[in-house]
């Protein structure tokens, strides 16, 4: 069974919405769904899930801490979903790729400079329902080749320096740089 995961606020900005309609179009594929976040979203998305007869595969965890369990979460998984309408540069996409986990993300800034340039994931246009339905079915019957675009991820973001303790190094940096040029 493949495994997808999304992480994010349930508005519609994320397009929590589209995913589960391509959800619904992945009738014969043995694939979960699990949706970690809350929002104003949440109660009429668990509704929909039902409508659709898709509850048994979709999975609603709500809100967790960062940190571990999100590690746990992505260890656990085949995949990341993001099916945004508009983000910056998300960090759960980095947290994914240095997780070696591939990205499906909709064609939009941020989330396409990093599967673009990383070859970690796949691309749809944005609010395409039937695009990321069939992407999420070729990762889902082909586990080996997500593994491969996850390790593709995984070494973009090594090759960027983008880990925890680099990014920590460089903030202390930052921080003492400030404290020098602001003493008295």
């Amino acid at each position: 069974m493949a495994h997808a995961l999304f992480i994010g606020s349930l508005i519609q900005r994320k397009g929590p919405d589209v995913l589960l309609q391509a959800m619904n179009k992945l009738t014969g594929i043995n694939i979960k769904l699990t949706v970690v976040g809350k929002g104003p979203m949440e109660k009429s998305l668990k509704d929909r899930a039902k409508k659709m007869g898709i509850q048994k595969q979709v999975s609603f965890i709500g809100e967790i801490p960062p940190g571990k369990p999100i590690a746990d979460l992505m260890k656990n998984t085949h995949f990341l979903v993001l099916p945004s309408h508009h983000e910056g540069r998300p960090n759960v996409v980095i947290e994914a790729m240095a997780a070696c986990r591939p990205v499906i993300g909709s064609k939009i800034h941020g989330i396409r400079e990093c599967v673009d340039q990383s070859g970690g994931g796949a691309l749809f246009i944005d609010g395409d329902v039937q695009g990321l339905a069939e992407i999420m079915k070729f990762m889902a019957c082909r586990l080996e080749k997500a593994a491969e675009l996850g390790q593709k991820g995984r070494d973009w973001i090594l090759s960027q320096g983008l880990t925890w303790k680099n990014t920590a190094c460089q903030y202390l940096a930052l921080i003492k740089e400030t404290i020098n040029k602001n003493r008295i």
